[in-house]
């Protein structure tokens, strides 16, 4: 594929072929034969590549405005669905992951950033899955109200407390939940 266009083109093509949509991963696999690399070793050429696709499916995307498709993208699924009506933004309407990827200015991102923007994911990660295990320890869904957390966590505490019948684990793992929970929850809430 020599242009831009012809790229969309293609896209657009195999993605109307692709009922329920179909993953970044498979797109980028059947893009080999067209010089896309497949590289889980070089962050560099992958961030490349991805950036290359994310940036011709937002294109594709605006093309698609005025027709009766519309297209979702995400890493985990890109699909065609039907529109019921043209979805034009509003003036002012700000889509920052759209916009920077029809900047083609970040293609060329260094590898520093490249670096901080795959740790931070990390870290967000990792802050995701312990958050979702402290409210698995207090028996809550998540809440941004503290005050209803630790009240929930004195109840916790009696009934677990070994001294009450609970055991020395199940009172750790308590207190270490409320320890993560407070932390975050202070942390996020807005300012006064």
């Amino acid at each position: 594929m020599n242009n831009r266009q012809q790229l969309i083109d293609w896209l657009h093509a195999r993605l109307q072929r692709a009922i329920g949509g179909i993953s970044e991963y498979q797109l980028m696999r059947e893009l080999i034969p067209y010089g896309f690399e497949f590289n889980f070793a070089d962050s560099n050429a992958l961030f490349r590549h991805h950036f290359i696709l994310f940036h011709h499916l937002y294109h594709l995307q605006q093309q698609l405005i005025k027709t009766s498709q519309a297209l979702l993208i995400n890493a985990v699924r890109i699909q065609l669905i039907p529109q019921t009506s043209p979805t034009i933004p509003l003036p002012g309407h700000v889509d920052g992951v759209r916009d920077f990827y029809l900047d083609g200015h970040n293609l060329h991102t260094d590898q520093a950033t490249l670096d901080g923007w795959i740790n931070q994911f990390w870290q967000e990660f990792v802050c995701a899955e312990e958050l979702s295990r402290a409210w698995q320890a207090l028996q809550m869904q998540p809440t941004t109200d503290l005050d209803r957390v630790r009240r929930h966590f004195r109840k916790l505490s009696m009934q677990y407390h070994p001294d009450r019948g609970g055991t020395t684990t199940q009172f750790q793992a308590i207190q270490q939940a409320m320890q993560t929970l407070s932390s975050h929850l202070r942390k996020t809430a807005p300012a006064h």
